[in-house]
């Protein structure tokens, strides 16, 4: 979840949100009131202390009054509102004035000049503006819905980025919004298929069912009700989360969402509350000042200068002590703000019973709430926080609170430290199986590792993971093998072992770089046999060796073909060419690891081989495309340049052929996942799916794979970043 920072300059506190319904937090800057020596040389130590003074006083003015700034996406949703007495009237025109008077020049609604990684944010503002102001069809509206329409269309591509910071939500908000502009005649500068494109979002995300975290699923539903629009016959399943202030989770779009499908007196008394104290614009969440106050409280005391603010601290902290013995709502409804106030109280003196925290004794409470759904572990960081604070024996309220969230904590830290574990043992492993000594090979270890981390992510699946990463490192040596590094001779050799396999190890090898290439696959094929074994009482290894052989035989026929300057049909080289990308020893033997029930009879069918056919097929086309420049320089096949020799087409036609092809096949994947009636374990088919989109990611720009540079970003930030949860950054 995104968080705010709260600048120290302007009249008072400023939560930017820049995500829908973050939490807010505050962040204080030390050298505001901290004198550099140098900086004192030059304007005197008066100049120094009148500085000082106006940031004291700054603070104090932004700690006593905490501003939360317009939300252009929060005012469309209230402005959408109708009359409770002439549905055909804005509820609040006033809100509906606002929006169309606060565009943007490129048409957005939203922060404007904001960092391109937020895009959606405002795609998701500005879709929400067009809305309000086609709902009440205002003639002078016109020009500026389809200026908005136009930033949309501009930026559609960024929908479907997954490398953008997306609104919590964002996949399935987005795609109702744009059904309600269908529904209203809005003329969208998108085609059919872009439209199905979103819709497919929504689908996918709805399809994500957790039976273990119903619940949270549920009042995560609740908290995004935008999402939802007629697609929820029952709205009592909402209005069990509704606040005493008749919000749904302190937000004003959320709120208005339900009122769009289902009046409620509480609800409307909320949003006149907040048009009564904000005026015609709304902020993205309220109320939320306990919650901003204590987290800037917080931050002035790690950063030693609370003692400037020390009777403004006290004024506030009694105020927070007679809500929390009031058991005021803002404070026990939210987990982050209850634990918060309770360490912070018991920490500056305050005499505080744990028994508010009793409602989180149990890990059910966060796992079954949407914080665990959404894996949010700040609230959890919180509670860990505040079960540290024992000052009376035996509180075994805070004992279990300590005991579960710490168990989650660790569980998470450990999930990311496995990731430079297992790199580790990887690199071991390669010197062991002296991989690193043919010197024809590339060295592809950490991108291999990569794709497992971002495919397979459970902590219990660390093998798994090993084991995906140990076959990509293979089959790209094998790649290479038959490409530029091994002879006819040496390249026979190897598959005659193969086909010639009896579990031993002493063969005669034509070359040590066949015996070092066999040696490695042996090895691991009896590794993954072992433990499936283990796991499914069954022995695969024939089907390990099947993979394995189909793959080398693909591979010689292309190798033949480039020796022979054989140039295949199109239909022959993508047949061959979806074996021949190699993803068989990379998916297949996985899939035994991540469902007990994957039985012979459903690795023959027919769904689990277009499973895997379809996901090879759009690997081996986004390659030959963004590796095109390259191959053709060496002379090497490539299905762009079969397709125009065979079509008599031009390159740029021939790629936008190609292209249409990848998305085809993208789509009929999907589809295959997303089927109810299934051979294949849902589990095992979102490994194909998952498998597909780190495709995507590797040749979004070129071949991500092949270049030394293209990944480093997403493989520090998937491996060698540490979890950023125990900071507010």
């Amino acid at each position: 979840m995104f968080q705010s920072s709260l600048p120290l300059s302007g009249g008072g506190a400023q939560f930017v949100n820049l995500r829908k319904k973050p939490s807010a937090r505050a962040s204080l800057s030390q050298s505001s009131l901290v004198a550099d020596p140098y900086f004192s040389l030059k304007i005197g130590e008066s100049s120094i202390r009148s500085i000082m003074k106006e940031s004291i006083e700054r603070i104090r003015e932004q700690l006593q009054n905490i501003q939360a700034p317009a939300s252009c996406y929060d005012t469309a949703w209230v402005a959408m509102v109708p009359n409770p007495n002439s549905h055909r009237d804005p509820c609040f025109p006033r809100s509906v004035n606002w929006i169309s008077e606060n565009q943007n020049e490129n048409g957005s609604w939203g922060i404007s000049n904001l960092n391109p990684s937020f895009v959606k944010d405002n795609i998701s503002s500005t879709l929400a503006c067009i809305l309000a102001l086609k709902k009440w069809n205002f003639v002078s509206s016109e020009e500026q819905i389809k200026k908005g329409l136009h930033f949309v269309e501009s930026n559609f591509s960024s929908i479907f980025d997954e490398k953008l910071i997306s609104p919590i939500g964002f996949n399935l908000i987005v795609p109702q919004m744009v059904k309600l502009a269908i529904d209203m005649d809005l003329n969208l500068p998108f085609g059919e298929s872009a439209i199905n494109d979103i819709f497919t979002l929504q689908n996918l995300e709805l399809k994500r069912k957790s039976e273990r975290n119903s619940e949270g699923r549920n009042e995560y539903i609740a908290y995004i009700s935008e999402a939802l629009g007629r697609n929820l016959k029952d709205w009592n399943v909402i209005m069990k989360y509704q606040r005493a202030n008749g919000s749904l989770f302190n937000s004003p779009s959320a709120t208005a969402a339900l009122l769009l499908q289902n009046y409620d007196s509480k609800a409307l008394d909320y949003l006149y509350s907040l048009v009564k104290q904000f005026g015609p614009s709304v902020p993205t969440i309220y109320p939320i000042e306990i919650y901003a106050q204590l987290l800037m409280i917080d931050t002035l005391q790690k950063l030693g200068i609370a003692r400037y603010f020390s009777d403004d601290i006290k004024r506030i902290l009694d105020k927070i002590y007679r809500f929390w013995v009031e058991k005021n709502e803002e404070i026990i409804s939210d987990m982050s703000t209850c634990g918060m106030a309770f360490r912070i109280l018991r920490m500056n003196g305050y005499s505080i019973s744990s028994d508010i925290l009793s409602q989180f004794g149990e890990a059910d409470k966060f796992c079954y709430s949407k914080d665990g759904y959404l894996r949010n572990m700040k609230p959890i960081v919180e509670l860990y926080k505040a079960s540290q604070i024992k000052i009376f024996p035996n509180e075994e309220i805070l004992e279990n609170l300590a005991s579960w969230s710490k168990e989650i904590l660790k569980t998470e830290i450990s999930s990311n430290s496995n990731q430079i574990i297992s790199q580790e043992l990887l690199e071991s492993w390669v010197k062991e199986t002296k991989l690193d000594q043919l010197k024809f090979a590339r060295q592809k270890l950490t991108y291999c590792y990569l794709s497992a981390a971002s495919t397979i992510y459970f902590p219990e699946l660390v093998n798994t993971r090993i084991i995906w990463a140990k076959n990509a490192v293979l089959t790209t040596i094998v790649d290479d093998f038959f490409d530029i590094g091994g002879s006819v001779q040496e390249l026979e050799n190897l598959i005659h072992l193969f086909e010639k396999w009896d579990g031993k190890n002493d063969k005669e090898f034509y070359s040590k770089q066949v015996e070092i290439v066999f040696s490695a696959i042996y090895g691991a094929i009896n590794e993954i046999s072992t433990l499936v074994n283990e796991f499914q009482d069954r022995d695969i290894t024939d089907h390990l060796i099947s993979i394995w052989l189909n793959l080398f035989k693909s591979m010689m026929i292309e190798s033949k073909w480039q020796k022979e300057s054989t140039i295949p049909t199109t239909e022959e080289y993508i047949q061959n060419g979806i074996v021949s990308f190699a993803l068989g020893p990379i998916i297949l033997p996985a899939i035994y690891f991540i469902d007990p029930k994957n039985s012979e009879e459903i690795t023959n069918h027919e769904e689990y081989h277009d499973l895997f056919r379809l996901v090879s097929l759009c690997g081996r086309l986004l390659n030959d495309i963004q590796g095109f420049e390259r191959e053709d320089k060496e002379g090497k096949l490539n299905i762009l340049s079969l397709y125009v020799k065979n079509n008599l087409i031009s390159e740029k036609e021939a790629k936008k052929e190609i292209e249409k092809s990848i998305e085809n096949s993208r789509r009929e994947l999907l589809q295959l996942v997303l089927k109810e009636e299934s051979v294949v374990p849902k589990s095992c088919k979102e490994l194909f799916w998952k498998m597909c989109k780190i495709l995507h990611l590797f040749y979004m720009n070129n071949d991500g794979f092949s270049s030394p540079k293209e990944m480093v970003s997403a493989v520090n930030s998937v491996i060698h970043e540490p979890l950023n949860i125990l900071g507010w950054a």
